[in-house]
């Protein structure tokens, strides 16, 4: 809609604030927000297709089997690795705000498991079943203990 001659602002092409030819000083900070959510985004989804293809589609939880008594061998563990379809991609490393971002997104910490060894491993009722054997930083290549 145009206005009537002489009310209203005249149209010269720029804002009276923001010049086109410079580009703005600070972006704001609900643009510069999504756009890091969105690169943190983008980068968990390719390294959790990282993950699917490095597992071929099977299970990666390995179980520290009960059946295998050494006297002799000291400091060896023998485990197995869960022949189950593989459907969930987990994240190692979670808590308030870290899932997904930073280490947490690194396909290095994120195991792609079966229904049942999600739950036996997040706990969801009756606690945790299966303990994680390893370092301070989880891994992909950590075997699980069964706890009960």
């Amino acid at each position: 809609m145009k206005l009537p001659a002489g009310r209203g602002r005249r149209d010269t092409g720029q804002s009276r604030s923001v010049r086109r030819d410079q580009p703005a000083r600070f972006p704001k900070v609900v643009k510069r927000l999504r756009t890091k959510r969105a690169a943190d985004q983008a980068l968990d989804k390719a390294e959790s297709q990282a993950v699917r293809i490095r597992s071929e589609g099977r299970c990666e939880v390995e179980e520290v089997c009960r059946s295998f008594v050494d006297v002799d061998a000291v400091g060896v563990v023998l485990v197995a690795r869960c022949a189950r379809r593989a459907e969930h991609v987990m994240h190692l490393i979670g808590g308030r705000g870290t899932r997904g971002r930073g280490l947490s997104a690194l396909k290095e910490h994120k195991l792609h498991g079966c229904a049942r060894h999600h739950r036996e491993i997040d706990g969801d009722l009756g606690g945790k079943k299966l303990k994680r054997i390893g370092g301070v930083v989880p891994l992909w290549t950590d075997p699980y203990q069964l706890v009960r």
